[in-house]
């Protein structure tokens, strides 16, 4: 990216990326209809789960995709990662079990403040109904590889970096106000809380379900605070697919639990209909 190019230049390609993402939702939701009604009545909620499962993978290879491309381009700022990337990666290894229960809590949160007791995530539900077995292996890889990647090269990568600094930039020239407004505040540094709250915005209008919205927070929160103290997205990334495999593996737990206990009730009432009819 040239550094004497317009300093809202970047901004543009950030916007275009956005309204994909809505084209995209109109394509997928198209698709998913047609694919829900051409199924059985009683295979419908197994397509909805199929569906919500695969659209979320779809957004989040779209993000992935987004963000290369736009640094391919130069539409956004392009410089190599910063020295000590195996030093952010095991960080994000040790944050990562903290940002799961950090997660659980505010999901806990969620439910209690909205009343809803057993609202499952899209791209949970396919690990507690999977379909078949490949899907246990796509659900770990979704949760542990495919979202993170998604949100955080594009969220914090491309949307946090970019935004900052364009923020920055515009402080910098007298454009906006530096102090103890939200754009300069000084504790932080120019542009860093607008920032910071627009990218949340954004969190929270990917995640649409107002149940999620404390676990959002938190989660934004917690990869905006790595972002700002180690300078890129690899800790946080790193953080987030642990959690993420952390909480695929609970959730197979419970579903294999689930499906043994259903399959010693199903043994059960076999024997109590033998020993009825001897």
């Amino acid at each position: 990216m040239s550094e004497t190019g317009p300093p809202l230049a970047p901004l543009a390609g950030i916007g275009w990326a956005l309204t994909g993402y809505l084209v995209l939702q109109l394509l997928l939701n198209i698709i998913n209809v047609r694919y829900v009604r051409g199924a059985e009545a009683r295979r419908r909620p197994l397509a909805l789960i199929i569906c919500a499962f695969w659209s979320g993978v779809a957004n989040a290879l779209y993000f992935v995709g987004a963000a290369v491309l736009l640094r391919v381009l130069g539409l956004v700022d392009n410089t190599p990662p910063a020295p000590g990337l195996p030093g952010r990666m095991l960080l994000g290894l040790v944050l990562g079990p903290v940002l799961w229960y950090w997660l659980v809590l505010a999901r806990g949160l969620g439910r209690r403040l909205f009343g809803v007791g057993e609202l499952v995530a899209a791209d949970e539900a396919i690990l507690r109904a999977p379909p078949s077995l490949s899907y246990v292996s796509w659900g770990l890889i979704n949760l542990s590889l495919i979202q993170p990647l998604g949100r955080e090269l594009f969220v914090r990568g491309v949307f946090l970096a970019t935004l900052q600094r364009v923020l920055a930039a515009q402080v910098d020239s007298g454009a906006l106000l530096s102090g103890p407004a939200l754009w300069g505040m000084q504790s932080l540094g120019p542009g860093w809380v607008l920032a910071i709250l627009l990218m949340l915005v954004v969190d929270v209008l990917l995640r649409v379900n107002i149940v999620w919205l404390p676990a959002t927070l938190a989660y934004g929160l917690g990869m905006a605070a790595l972002f700002y103290f180690t300078g890129d997205a690899t800790a946080g990334l790193t953080a987030a697919s642990v959690a993420g495999f952390i909480q695929g593996v609970t959730l197979l737990r419970l579903t294999l639990r689930k499906y043994k206990q259903m399959e010693e009730q199903r043994e059960q009432e076999l024997l109590s209909r033998g020993s009825g009819t001897a």
